[in-house]
């Protein structure tokens, strides 16, 4: 009873905590300038950008020793479709923001319902139907992590012409989002 409650309390905290930062994903991306005609032996000049993407926003710098300047993520299908990179990112993870959104409401309501079954007397029904709440936001953050691993995957293994676009690693936000599934 006492490891029910703890991971019960748990799980809404950390799916909180990946839900309001934006340390989900960490990379750079490795682009050529757009002007720039190579020739047979001619040197690459590349740029490089560093990200730091959450589900709501997407941090940007153009070098390591300057803060990052975010800004809100607008969800469009249409811009999902023109963008590469991280940016791409942003655009094509609203189906998995609105998964771990889903999941987090029904996590508040299995936590009442737990709460006021550990208050009352006959708590069976209670626990069942918290315990089924939580089994379904289990489930809802599964497929919210799949997702997201799933677009990122895609955009990381995209070329552009013959070096990587991108390089990423997940961040702690990640890391909670897939502690609360495994505590629910």
């Amino acid at each position: 009873m006492i490891s029910a409650s703890g991971s019960a309390y748990t799980a809404p905290a950390l799916m909180t905590i990946c839900l309001l930062t934006d340390y989900w994903i960490y990379g750079n991306q490795t682009r050529l300038p757009q002007n720039q005609i190579l020739k047979a032996g001619d040197t690459k000049i590349v740029n490089v950008t560093y990200h730091r993407i959450g589900l709501w926003r997407e941090c940007m710098r153009e070098t390591i020793d300057i803060p990052y300047t975010c800004e809100i993520v607008k969800y469009s299908k249409t811009e999902a479709k023109l963008e590469k990179g991280f940016k791409a990112v942003s655009y094509r993870s609203a189906p998995s923001m609105a998964c771990f959104t889903a999941a987090s409401a029904l996590l508040i309501l299995a936590i009442l319902l737990f709460t006021r079954g550990l208050c009352k007397r006959r708590r069976k029904a209670v626990f069942f139907i918290s315990g089924l709440l939580f089994s379904i936001s289990g489930l809802l953050t599964m497929v919210g992590v799949t997702l997201y691993v799933s677009i990122t995957t895609e955009e990381s293994v995209k070329t552009d012409q013959d070096f990587q676009g991108m390089a990423c690693s997940y961040g702690y936000s990640f890391l909670c989002a897939v502690l609360s599934f495994v505590l629910q």
